[in-house]
């Protein structure tokens, strides 16, 4: 899911999804006014975050250091 909503987005498009690692590879057109190879990885990581709130379980959520206590609230 992830891979296909970075795919979306104009001038990004994913090259190889590498099952074993869970590791996407990207090409970004013209990653300077992208804000750079940093920029590019955090929205694919924070675009990772949304997809995993929205449809991970609460296992899920705490193994991605998202869901820290059984209330929900994150540290």
């Amino acid at each position: 899911m992830v891979a296909e909503l970075c795919s979306l987005v104009p001038g990004s498009l994913v090259v190889e999804a590498h099952r074993l690692t869970g590791r996407l590879y990207l090409h970004v057109l013209d990653v300077e006014a992208a804000g750079g190879i940093e920029a590019a990885r955090q929205a694919v990581l924070d675009q990772e975050e949304r997809v995993l709130r929205a449809f991970g379980s609460d296992a899920e959520l705490r193994a991605a250091g998202l869901l820290t206590s059984p209330t929900g609230v994150r540290s």
